[in-house]
Order: C-alpha cells, then sequence, then structure tokens
C-alpha cells in the first residue's frame, strides 16, 4: 500500500504548498463514509476556526 501512502503525501504536499505564510495545517485522513472521524474532523475545525476568531477580536 506504499502508492496510498505516496498519494496522501502528494494531496498534502498540495495544501503546503498553497501555504505561502507557513499557517497551522492539521491534516487527518479518514473515508468520508466512517461517519464518527467525519464528525470528529468537522468538530475540529469549526473549533479551530472559532479560536482563531475570538483571538483576533481580543476576546480569548
Amino acid at each position: 500500500l506504499a502508492y496510498v501512502k505516496a498519494a496522501k503525501e502528494f494531496i498534502l504536499k498540495l495544501y503546503w504548498d498553497q501555504n505561502p505564510d507557513e499557517k497551522v495545517i492539521c491534516s487527518h485522513f479518514t473515508c468520508a463514509t466512517d461517519t464518527e472521524n467525519t464528525h470528529f474532523i468537522f468538530t475540529a475545525i469549526k473549533d479551530t476556526i472559532l479560536q482563531s476568531n475570538l483571538k483576533k477580536s481580543n476576546l480569548i
């Protein structure tokens, strides 16, 4: 399954290449049909966005 690892690294590199300011990128690979993992990912994304917005607004 070396091709799977290579594909993941390729996709992640595409994101890093579009990140000139070196902002935080948290990667997590999962299967979209794994609803528990998908829920975890979307919850983490929402939390990250909320934390960022609270910091920008000087609320934390």
